[in-house]
């Protein structure tokens, strides 16, 4: 029987993953809703795809385990990847079944649920944010908090949806909204809000946003290191890219409280992206837990600031190999920036980038109409660049953003490039 490596929804860095096993020798097979496509610097991953089997929908997963099952004869599953949020279950499932290491199935649909995350923290003592269910805020006349607060749906992915509050005349008119999400892509996402369908408040907290980057092998949590990350100066809940890695002055204090979550939480096995900030009166407060990779680049984004290729470890933790992560000692950091179009563009045909760069992507089709240009599924292009400390990097991204030119126009001084990066 050939040695298999099962995909499930490639997207991003998950293309270099497949290119990584299939290099390996291993036989890969994809397993995808949405079509596939290879942009660059991705094209190679087209000839190691071996086999691709379409899925309806990853919340059928009788239909996709009846997939998996007809083609068992003939192969060895041997290892699995996932990370779009919605396929982390199936996945888990498949790789219980088949005796690959991995996260509880069970644990893994729980807090996929941002609201049990935060529960869970609390009761643990390792956050001390407020938070309230639907089913509480719908009952409420009085504003909770002593602040500000954020309006989160219980299941989503990066900040779609999430929006800051100061009042209940905030929620209501997101509560209005709830309902319609024919706005939400890629569909993927859509299907995996409306899956739970629910929503809590969660108190806001101002500073510094940060995000450490693990792998967690037989309980046992690794530490890739900590990005920083790039806000839209006008509206920071829209990240616009990130610096890896980030020296912070409380690293090793962040770092301490995310692996206290990974035993709390139960993670036993595989990446996690950990977003914190650390606030403006210095507390730690651990804002998500995702069970997965960081999304968008963010793995070109650590193979240019450890001068490493995480994708071949990300491909031996899945076989149940323990990683053996050694990274050069050079001083050296990266930025991956996201860049949005001018908020009076309704059409995006072109960008471009200056020389200065070490690389870039355009993320939309030549010719895509806007309907928004402010939220995070509109991006429109990215680029990395590096250099020997954190102060040159931050100037170098500035220097980049001003020379950028979208429809042929240079974009410097467009609100949506005005960036705080950190």
């Amino acid at each position: 029987m050939k040695e298999t490596f099962l995909v499930f929804e490639p997207l991003n860095h998950m293309f270099k993953v497949i290119i990584a096993a299939k290099a390996r020798g291993l036989k890969v097979i994809v397993f995808h809703s949405m079509p596939l496509n290879f942009p660059s610097p991705y094209e190679e991953a087209k000839i190691c795809i071996d086999e691709a089997f379409e899925v309806t929908s990853w919340s059928d997963y009788e239909s996709i385990f009846f997939k998996i099952s007809s083609i068992e004869a003939t192969h060895k599953f041997v290892g699995t990847y996932a990370a779009a949020e919605i396929t982390l279950y199936i996945e888990a499932l498949v790789r219980e079944k088949y005796a690959l290491l991995t996260t509880p199935p069970e644990v893994i649909c729980k807090y996929l649920d941002k609201f049990e995350v935060r529960k869970q923290l609390c009761l643990s003592e390792l956050s001390h944010l407020n938070y309230f269910h639907k089913n509480e805020v719908i009952k409420m006349e009085k504003w909770p908090f002593s602040g500000k607060a954020f309006f989160k749906p219980c299941c989503g992915a990066g900040s779609t949806r999430v929006k800051k509050c100061e009042s209940f005349s905030d929620v209501y008119k997101l509560q209005e909204q709830w309902n319609d999400k024919t706005d939400i892509f890629p569909l993927i996402l859509r299907e995996f809000i409306e899956n739970s369908n629910d929503y809590f408040l969660e108190e806001a907290v101002e500073g510094e946003l940060v995000s450490v980057e693990c792998l967690t092998y037989q309980r046992d949590t690794i530490v890739l290191g900590v990005s920083s990350r790039s806000l839209l100066r006008k509206d920071q809940t829209i990240e616009l890219g990130a610096s890896f890695p980030y020296q912070h002055d409380r690293s090793l204090e962040i770092i301490d409280k995310v692996i206290k979550a990974h035993k709390i939480l139960g993670i036993t096995h595989g990446p996690t992206h950990t977003e914190v900030i650390v606030s403006n009166s210095g507390a730690i407060e651990i804002i998500e837990v995702n069970l997965r990779m960081a999304g968008s680049d963010m793995l070109l984004l650590m193979n240019a600031g450890l001068k490493t290729n995480i994708e071949n470890i990300l491909v031996g933790l899945s076989l149940g190999e323990k990683p053996s992560v050694s990274f050069s000692k050079e001083k050296h950091v990266a930025a991956m920036q996201l860049v949005l179009a001018p908020s009076d563009t309704k059409i995006f045909e072109t960008i471009s980038f200056p020389p200065e760069v070490d690389s870039f992507r355009q993320l939309k089709p030549s010719g895509t109409k806007l309907n928004s240009t402010d939220t995070e599924g509109d991006y429109v292009g990215s680029f990395i660049v590096s250099a020997e400390n954190n102060q040159q990097l931050i100037s170098k991204v500035h220097l980049i953003r001003n020379k950028i030119r979208i429809n042929g126009e240079l974009i410097a001084g467009a609100d949506n490039n005005e960036v705080i990066v950190y």
